[in-house]
């Protein structure tokens, strides 16, 4: 998909549903002009509210107590921020509307920035636009992405410490040095008639070694940490009626597997997202493995399910 800088373009910015603020961002070359037009009354007048300036500030503002209107809704107070070019988070004009997050009313406000030019902004465009006006780089792109899907504890830190940078660090300094050393080679073949101290070749390979040494400790960073992408696959095997369904009950806090004396009661296999200290894994109840029971087709297919789970 193509994305066009040069648009405005809008969206809401807060978690869906009911909550205590909902927010509406506004990006772009018209975002201070869009934001005046959702002020304006039906017959062209403007909402009498908190003092409000024509033109765009040449800095950072927020006014508080702001009425706009949402077409049939009509007006509802709002806070407002803004920011000019060059000093937002997207480096673009921005307008952010917070007021109730009350889903109806937001899609209301949002339709009208619609209708008076803005388009709708993609999935990630905002951060987009970071990247692009560099405010912010790759690994904290994909960071934000982290922080925004992380289910645990643990996925929340790795993302955090990726946005501020400690996790690519590292690179960063291998970056450092290698041009240092690129320089110096170049310097090197530029003056090699001159009778001049450069780099030679055993702190050339030292130094190598070294930004080997930096890449492969991030590489297997990088690895412990995707690991918290996904859950872990933790599957209860054993004899008929050794009490896995009841260790599945009580580790996945609920009932959800029925609990008897009477061997091969589980011949379905049931699954549940657990969380223990941060690490989140899907715990598996099986049917009881004894080679003597599986003698009917309904057994020899759970018989293969397990194999496999247990590969």
């Amino acid at each position: 998909m193509a994305y066009s800088v040069d648009d405005t373009i809008a969206a809401i910015s807060s978690a869906q549903g009911r909550a205590a603020r909902g927010l509406i961002r506004i990006c772009g070359p018209r975002a201070w002009e869009i934001f005046r037009q959702l002020r304006a009354l039906p017959d062209g007048d403007h909402a009498v509210s908190a003092p409000f300036p024509d033109s765009p500030p040449d800095g950072p503002r927020a006014w508080r107590d702001v009425d706009l209107f949402a077409g049939e809704l009509g007006s509802f107070p709002c806070h407002v921020l803004y920011w000019p070019e060059g000093r937002s988070y997207t480096g673009d004009q921005t307008i952010e509307i917070h007021t109730w997050a009350a889903p109806v009313l937001l899609a209301a406000v949002l339709e009208s920035a619609f209708r008076a030019g803005a388009r709708p902004a993609e999935r990630g465009e905002f951060t987009l636009r970071a990247f692009r006006a560099g405010r912010i780089d790759l690994p904290q792109a994909e960071a934000i992405l982290g922080v925004i899907e992380a289910d645990t504890k643990s996925e929340m830190e790795t993302a955090l410490r990726q946005f501020s940078g400690r996790s690519f660090a590292p690179l960063y300094a291998a970056r450092d040095k290698l041009l240092d050393l690129s320089a110096e080679l170049e310097l090197g073949f530029d003056f090699a008639d001159e009778d001049l101290p450069f780099l030679d070749a055993t702190r050339l390979r030292e130094s190598l070694a070294d930004c080997i040494a930096i890449l492969d400790e991030l590489a297997q960073a990088i690895r412990t940490d995707s690991r918290t992408d996904d859950s872990f696959l933790v599957v209860l095997a054993g004899a008929p009626n050794a009490g896995k369904s009841s260790l599945f009950n009580a580790m996945s806090n609920g009932a959800s597997a029925i609990v008897s004396n009477t061997p091969g009661t589980t011949r379905d296999f049931l699954e549940s997202e657990c969380q223990e200290d941060g690490v989140v894994f899907r715990l598996t109840d099986t049917a009881g493995y004894d080679d003597a029971a599986f003698d009917d087709a309904v057994d020899q297919t759970a018989k293969r399910h397990l194999q496999d789970l247990l590969k």
